[in-house]
């Protein structure tokens, strides 16, 4: 099996505001009851959704699992390029430009190397990409580290 078939899990938060994944439109439960309803997650033969839970355990809707590099760099490019150069920094408005750019090559799909899972996620707020590294052990995830990438200026 590829992702492409990974198995129907919905993020979301409870009641109470916690973090919680539907499993197959009827399940509510935490990111362990997953791991074992669906072995292939830990197995890496879902990284992507395994990153996916991951991040949302981890962080919520704060950041987005980039699943394909080369989309994630003609968006930001296209947007730095759609940015005014000569606008003067304003607060609550970021530009990608203020951040600079990364180096894109570094950027790549979610991986798993036998306990330890990678991936690159972008900050919903500011839309520059962190790495992600975060050791995942039977149905237990650790703590996920999110640093961000180093950048470059942009001419």
């Amino acid at each position: 099996m590829t992702d492409a078939a990974a198995p129907d899990l919905i993020y979301s938060v409870d009641r109470a505001g916690d973090p919680v994944v539907i499993i197959e439109r009827k399940t509510e439960a935490g990111s362990e009851t997953a791991l074992e309803t669906y072995p292939g997650l830990i197995t890496g033969e879902y990284t992507t959704e395994l990153a996916r839970l991951v991040n949302h355990f981890a962080r919520e809707f704060q950041y987005e699992v980039i699943d394909d590099p080369a989309a994630f760099q003609t968006a930001y490019m296209e947007q730095v390029a759609a940015e005014d150069p000569d606008a003067n920094w304003q607060q609550g408005n970021p530009r990608l430009r203020d951040f600079g750019k990364p180096d894109f090559a570094q950027i790549t799909v979610p991986q798993m190397d036998g306990k330890h899972l990678v991936f690159y996620a972008k900050s919903r707020q500011l839309g520059v990409p962190y790495r992600v590294d975060v050791d995942v052990n039977g149905t237990e995830i650790g703590e996920a580290t999110y640093e961000p990438m180093a950048m470059q200026p942009i001419e």
